[in-house]
Order: structure tokens, then C-alpha cells, then sequence
């Protein structure tokens, strides 16, 4: 998801999310930044390689939490491997309903997470 913007990366979540079963698990194999906003200098890179060559970025675990959050996830835990990824582990929070899903709320939603994404 680190190469998408929050829209696209919201659109993919929620299609993710129609198609999963109920009893399926939601793994994303990421790099995590910290949140004190001190990245080491080789995440600093990633990061701005997403945002240059893709319009991406490197996400903290309260960005994946909200992204999860608003498109029907509940976020489960962080594995860390002994690379510089981590595994962010999310399961399906209540069953599919209009308000991670459906049209009528899309609009509302992204508009929702991307005003709390300019808070922050």
C-alpha cells in the first residue's frame, strides 16, 4: 500500500475488503515509520522514493490504523521481522455495511480521513 496515495490506497483496502471472507485475515508487509517522526536516513529514502516516483508514502502504524479503520478493518498487531519490514496484521470489523463500502458514503469518508490526515 506504501505505493499508492491515501485515495487509491483507501479504493484497494475497500475492494480488498469486498472480497475477503468473513473469517479471512488482511496481511500488509510494510516498512513502518517511527512515530516520532525520526526516521533513519534509509527509511527517510524509501519514503522519498514513494512520494517522487509514485506519490506514495511511508506510513506510521496510526496511519495504517485509520486506513484500516475507515475502510471496514480492525487492525489485530505489528509483526516485526529482522528486516525492515513489519507485518501489520488487520481482520474484517463487523460486516460488510454502506459505510466502509458502499457509494452513497464513499465521499464522505475519504473526505473524513484525508481532513485528519491534514490535522495531523
Amino acid at each position: 500500500i506504501h505505493d499508492w496515495d491515501d485515495l487509491r490506497s483507501l479504493a484497494i483496502l475497500r475492494n480488498v475488503r469486498q472480497a475477503m471472507a468473513r473469517t479471512a485475515r488482511l496481511l500488509l508487509v510494510e516498512r513502518l515509520m517511527p512515530a516520532d517522526g525520526e526516521p533513519s536516513f534509509e527509511l527517510a529514502t524509501y519514503d522519498l522514493m514513494m512520494m517522487v516516483l509514485t506519490n506514495g508514502s511511508e506510513r506510521t502504524t496510526a496511519d495504517y490504523r485509520a486506513l484500516l479503520a475507515t475502510t471496514g478493518f480492525a487492525f489485530k498487531r505489528v509483526v516485526p521481522t529482522p528486516t525492515v519490514f513489519s507485518i501489520i496484521e488487520a481482520e474484517l470489523d463487523g460486516p460488510c455495511t454502506q459505510l466502509c463500502c458502499g457509494s452513497a458514503n464513499r465521499l464522505a469518508m475519504t473526505r473524513r480521513w484525508l481532513g485528519a490526515r491534514r490535522r495531523s
